[in-house]
């Protein structure tokens, strides 16, 4: 389905995702469509969104039910217009799965963080690398 017109599939995707007009350029976009003519790139990209909706909860559950944690520390970031932060303690969550020290905050975009908010999240890294 998604093979028959891949440009109109990503437009309609990105744009309900995507809460800061204009921040995936055209040529990133043009890109996105040059990839998604290929029929192999639509199967990757459909079995990524399955496997994080099945397989991985799997293992994140044994995980769990094993006690492994995450050893390093986190930082996470989320969009404050997505639907991520409205669904969780997104900080709490992380704090559950990681052994190490855990920080985190919304940037004001949606789901396309480094695209919508590129300086702020340029920022959250060096800070965190870097202290």
């Amino acid at each position: 389905m998604i093979g028959l017109d891949p440009e109109f599939y990503l437009r309609e995707i990105f744009g309900g995702l995507n809460k800061t007009p204009g921040a995936i350029a055209p040529e990133a976009m043009n890109e996105y469509v040059r990839a998604f003519a290929n029929a192999d790139a639509i199967h990757a990209s459909c079995e990524d969104m399955r496997a994080a909706a099945d397989i991985d909860l799997e293992m994140d559950k044994g995980d769990d039910e094993a006690g492994r944690k995450i050893e390093c520390p986190l930082h996470v970031l989320w969009g404050a217009k997505g639907t991520v932060g409205s669904l969780w303690d997104v900080v709490a969550v992380w704090r559950e799965k990681c052994a190490a020290s855990v920080t985190g905050k919304a940037l004001d975009c949606g789901h396309f963080l480094t695209e919508e908010r590129p300086q702020d999240v340029l920022t959250e890294l060096f800070h965190f690398f870097l202290n």
